[in-house]
């Protein structure tokens, strides 16, 4: 996702996809990349699965990670 060779985002497609009934957070990306002539391209696609309770705004894995994120930065100063 973070290539330096692919330019940024340009000709990103995106979908968001909101169930109310649903017990996690799914964030699905499937990334492709350039095919050479006659080849196929490379694709990889990534699934992250967050348990979190029917109508939560976040799960605990993500709260833990962020939580544990800010607390490390602590004192670091801008920019970490």
């Amino acid at each position: 996702l973070a290539s330096p060779s692919i330019g940024g985002f340009d000709g990103l497609n995106a979908r968001l996809v909101m169930d109310t009934e649903t017990e996690a957070h799914v964030v699905t990306v499937e990334v492709e990349g350039p095919a050479k002539p006659g080849a196929k391209p490379f694709k990889q696609t990534t699934v992250r699965y967050n348990p979190a309770e029917v109508g939560a705004v976040t799960g605990d894995a993500t709260y833990a990670s962020f939580l544990s994120s800010m607390l490390e930065s602590s004192g670091k100063g801008r920019g970490v």
